[in-house]
């Protein structure tokens, strides 16, 4: 008992409103009743099971003594399966705080109130989830509380486990990602599973369960926290050529988006349908690459890259007038993505980073700054010394414009807008055609300024 003894589980004035009426809507006299199961059910598992038993207080225990919201529900789960359950074991636990843990991590539970309604709702739940959780989640058509779409993939994959026992290991193994919270549907999806399409029969459902497990083979190898950590870039340019991405963000789309662990990320991208499908269509030619390790990965990212050309008849949300320019630059020009990411969406705040999300009327100002910098770029690259104002959006507000300063120490006021190039407010003409590509502009800028032998273009 010494691992009880020595943690601070029972200092309950930790987290008592847990355990009082007041609080949550639980039943009467249950708050000494839930003392006691809890601990009967810890020394259970401390009998049965030591392991176990140190790894709840490991990643949870811990936490929701330090008043983490999220790692209290799953507490008060584990204390709800304690009271509910008749005779302990391993599987029915295992199954229930497994499933409550999922939807815990992917709901948002950020003030008071949501972890209140979080706990009732397990509570709502837990007399006749625990005993059978896999049949109650493939017989139930919600939950709820928790967010929707974790609550539907949670649905399909305990149908699938019902109609199956091989999905069980398998997708317990996917989940153990820690990237994805347990959030993986969207593999299921890429074989064409969901919860109104399944195999039809148990042949049907192992050859599933195979595919699942070279397709989730393939997922770690593009999607796996190193890539994500020193790829994203790549990553994102590399997908960019295969379509409109984008993902919603308020009332307006935006490419730019943070690859780690932010509410923008590659899980929120592969949740989206419309990114969901262009997702789909790379990573069908990436598992056609038969490509296999790191190395060979970033080479097929990279060809990816060079083959893709302008595309001139693409519409982004009613943006048509130089949206194929922008994407072209946004796939060719290495660190467009990641200044956009820094400059357009993250503002420091001293301690805290707050992430900016415009309206659909501030939309055009992000892609003026993007083809403002993209210019910069190439100069920059080919060896100039170039100095940039970087814009905030408000194109009204001559010290937040997106402009070009300065060229090897000659001064200008270079700056993209109205699908243009525009030099101190006049637009930039060469043999009178307005110049309206970051190529055209490099060429007539550096031909002008340095009289030099232009570098290859993109």
């Amino acid at each position: 008992m010494e691992v009880l003894n020595n943690s601070d589980f029972y200092n309950f004035h930790n987290y008592r409103e847990i355990f009082e009426d007041k609080t949550l809507n639980v039943s009467g006299a249950g708050s000494i009743r839930k003392i006691e199961s809890t601990f009967n059910f810890m020394l259970w598992l401390y009998k049965s099971n030591r392991d176990r038993l140190k790894n709840l207080f490991d990643t949870v225990f811990d936490k929701a003594v330090k008043s983490e919201r999220k790692e209290r529900v799953i507490l008060y789960a584990v204390t709800a399966y304690a009271v509910v359950m008749e005779q302990y074991d391993l599987l029915s636990f295992d199954r229930w705080i497994n499933i409550i843990t999922k939807l815990v991590r992917n709901t948002e539970i950020d003030t008071d109130e949501k972890f209140c309604n979080s706990c009732n709702a397990v509570e709502a739940i837990a007399r006749d989830c625990c005993k059978d959780t896999v049949g109650y989640f493939a017989a139930v058509p919600t939950i709820k509380f928790f967010d929707g779409y974790q609550v539907s993939e949670e649905i399909l994959k305990a149908k699938l486990i019902k109609y199956c026992s091989d999905w069980e290991p398998t997708l317990k193994q996917a989940e153990g990602d820690t990237y994805f919270e347990g959030q993986i549907g969207f593999a299921l999806r890429l074989q064409g599973i969901n919860n109104d399409s399944l195999p039809l029969d148990e042949t049907a459902h192992k050859d599933a369960v195979q595919t699942f497990v070279k397709n989730w083979e393939t997922i770690q190898q593009l999607l796996n926290k190193n890539m994500i950590a020193e790829n994203d870039d790549l990553l994102k340019r590399a997908l960019l050529t295969f379509g409109d991405y984008s993902i919603l963000a308020n009332s307006s789309y935006t490419f730019f988006f943070e690859g780690g662990n932010q509410y923008f990320t590659w899980r929120r991208l592969l949740r989206e349908q419309k990114s969901f499908d262009v997702f789909k269509m790379f990573f069908k030619e990436y598992q056609k690459s038969g490509v296999s390790i790191g190395g060979q990965t970033e080479k097929w990212l990279n060809d990816c890259i060079d083959a893709y050309q302008r595309q001139t008849d693409f519409d982004f949300y009613g943006l048509q007038e130089g949206t194929g320019e922008l994407l072209y630059n946004l796939v060719h020009i290495n660190g467009l993505f990641k200044y956009m990411w820094k400059n357009r969406f993250n503002i420091d705040m001293g301690k805290h980073k707050r992430v900016l999300l415009y309206q659909r009327e501030r939309l055009s100002a992000e892609y003026v700054e993007a083809m403002s910098y993209a210019l910069y770029c190439r100069l920059k690259n080919n060896g100039l010394d170039v100095e940039y104002n970087c814009g905030r959006g408000y194109l009204t507000e001559d010290s937040s414009r997106a402009f070009l300063k300065a060229v090897n120490g000659n001064d200008v006021d270079i700056e993209y807008h109205d699908g243009q190039f525009y030099d101190n407010g006049l637009p930039l003409k060469d043999d009178d055609k307005p110049v309206r590509t970051v190529e055209d502009a490099f060429k007539l800028l550096n031909d002008q300024l340095y009289d030099k032998q232009v570098s290859k273009s993109l």
